[in-house]
């Protein structure tokens, strides 16, 4: 018999999917009213700054393989 330990960051990661799920959903579903524009410029930096930190840049190198 063998049993599989799952961490409690797994939990919270899944819970906060369904959660931000279920909100998305409702927000289409019932047309939540646009932020004040102070508000949306704030969440906008905000959303740019977590981007920023959050994905490194990945540069790639195409070439072509020629064989004889």
């Amino acid at each position: 018999m063998s049993f599989t330990v799952v961490g409690p960051r797994d939990d919270q990661e899944l819970e906060d999917a369904v959660r931000r799920g279920v909100a998305d959903g409702l927000a289409r579903l019932l047309g939540v009213p646009r932020h004040p524009d102070s508000v949306q410029a704030i969440l906008d930096e905000d959303v740019r700054a977590e981007e920023d930190h959050a994905s490194p840049t990945l540069q790639v190198a195409a070439g072509c393989a020629r064989q004889a």
